[in-house]
């Protein structure tokens, strides 16, 4: 599941009226002026292509849905959003026996679930090697802000598979399924060999197993 972050600015105007608000990536300087008619972001709100959320009960709406948001601050303005489309079948690494430096090792599952940084892990994942070596950081479209979810961003959404299913449905998405019979990647690396995977809970795959974007 690719994982973007969204920021909106409170906004008291109505539906389809907007504000400007910021799509920015995690860890990155970059960011683009974007809109939003809601004055906060929720959890189970529709990310459209030009930056505004549109609560479900506002659905279908003249807009085009990219994602759904599954994680808010304590703001209300910040937060994460999962795209539409799951990638099935992509190995992390072609190698099992490579070891990115850079990246933090997280031996234990409670000390994964602390890691929060997908974008940051995702760019150094890249900056590793080529598509051919890294092929699940290199499916999501990082150039726009998405990331291979932290394995502490994939448990968010894991608490809120409900309602964010609710709304891929209505948009026409693919459903999340972290259960016992699919699992996706995090980008959150155990050893040479191994990385976090989420399904029913946070558990360990081979890194050249083929598996959930």
């Amino acid at each position: 599941a690719e994982t973007p972050t969204v920021e909106a600015l409170a906004d008291p105007s109505t539906m389809c009226v907007g504000s400007e608000t910021n799509l920015f990536a995690v860890g990155s300087h970059a960011s683009v002026t974007l809109t939003s008619q809601l004055p906060k972001v929720w959890v189970g709100d529709i990310l459209c292509t030009d930056g505004t959320t549109v609560h479900p009960e506002n659905w279908p709406c003249n807009e085009v849905a990219m994602g759904v948001v599954f994680y808010v601050d304590n703001t209300g303005e910040h937060g994460w959003a999962v795209d539409l489309e799951e990638i099935p079948n992509k190995m992390w690494a072609i190698s099992n026996q490579n070891d990115i430096p850079a990246l933090v090792n997280f031996n234990s599952g409670r000390l994964a679930m602390t890691d929060m940084d997908g974008y940051t892990n995702t760019l150094l994942i890249r900056q590793s090697g080529t598509f051919d070596e890294y092929e699940a950081a290199y499916t999501v479209n990082f150039e726009q802000g998405w990331y291979l979810p932290a394995a502490g961003q994939a448990y968010k959404l894991y608490v809120e598979q409900i309602k964010v299913n609710n709304s891929l449905q209505l948009v026409g998405g693919d459903i999340v399924q972290l259960d016992s019979f699919g699992s996706c990647w995090t980008s959150t690396e155990i050893s040479s060999n191994r990385v976090w995977v989420l399904n029913n809970a946070l558990s360990f795959s081979e890194k050249n197993y083929p598996r959930i974007v």
